[in-house]
């Protein structure tokens, strides 16, 4: 079982432990949709407000993940381009000490 991240992971880093050619897909197990969450001290309501938000605090305000390379850092940077808005990626290791 494996993660979206195995078949990205040749795009983000130089070397990868493994050739994606020595595996062979059987199917898809699970979809894990991605949620926008902010803090309730965020002065934004909905996502038109936080775009605004951002523009308006160019790279002052964070966003985390799971980690670099996970789908929420990926959706992140995602969100990022086609926003045209800059925010800094805090990953964070949290989930996988659970």
């Amino acid at each position: 079982m494996v993660t979206s991240a195995f078949a990205v992971n040749f795009s983000l880093f130089k070397k990868v432990p493994y050739k994606f050619s020595d595996f062979v897909p059987l199917s898809d197990v699970a979809q894990t949709p991605n949620v926008l969450a902010v803090h309730p001290s965020v002065p934004a309501r909905s996502v038109k407000e936080l775009i605004a938000l951002l523009r308006a605090r160019p790279g002052e305000l964070t966003y985390s993940s799971g980690g670099v390379g996970g789908s929420t850092h990926l959706a992140g940077e995602l969100f990022k381009l086609l926003a045209k808005v800059d925010m800094v990626h805090v990953p964070t290791r949290a989930a996988a000490r659970r």
